[in-house]
């Protein structure tokens, strides 16, 4: 076995929408890294109020079966997000069944 610097495992996973997170299967690594890195951003960001972690995701996103998701950067809407209980901070994987 070799070590590969990406994998293409099915990780269920919180994307971010406007309207709050919904759970895509996401197949790559790399993408899977960056979207907690996102959600950590978000985090920062709603408990601070600073927004410069998330200044790099804008105009970024994740594509999943042919559908874009980009990342929530709008500061009024993750605020939003944020008050309605929908930006997960405890855990953005979905468990397994």
């Amino acid at each position: 076995y070799r070590a590969k610097p990406f994998d293409r495992m099915k990780r269920p996973m919180k994307v971010p929408t406007e309207w709050g997170p919904v759970t895509l299967d996401i197949r790559d690594s790399r993408k899977a890294s960056e979207l907690g890195r996102y959600w950590n951003a978000a985090k920062y960001f709603t408990m601070t109020g600073i927004d410069s972690r998330l200044r790099p995701f804008r105009g970024k996103g994740v594509r999943v079966g042919g559908q874009f998701y980009p990342y929530v950067t709008d500061l009024a809407t993750l605020d939003r997000l944020a008050h309605a209980g929908e930006v997960p901070y405890e855990d953005i994987y979905e468990p397994s069944v």
